[in-house]
């Protein structure tokens, strides 16, 4: 997913290093659950009211 940002930049908004981009970017690793949450939110930031979720974003709600 292209944000336009250094790896710098995306680690400052997200508080992760550099090193942690770096190695996600070269499929080294996969990014931890929350941090993927946070890459979509940057990405998508209404996700979370297509998707009904809650706060947490974590438990989904019971309205549906």
């Amino acid at each position: 997913m292209d944000l336009g940002l250094t790896q710098k930049e995306l680690g400052d908004k997200i508080g992760r290093t550099i090193s942690n981009i770096s190695w996600w970017e070269r499929g080294r690793c996969n990014p931890p659950g929350p941090v993927i949450i946070q890459l979509l939110e940057l990405r998508t930031p209404k996700c979370w009211d297509i998707l009904r979720l809650n706060d947490d974003r974590f438990q989904c709600e019971d309205k549906l």
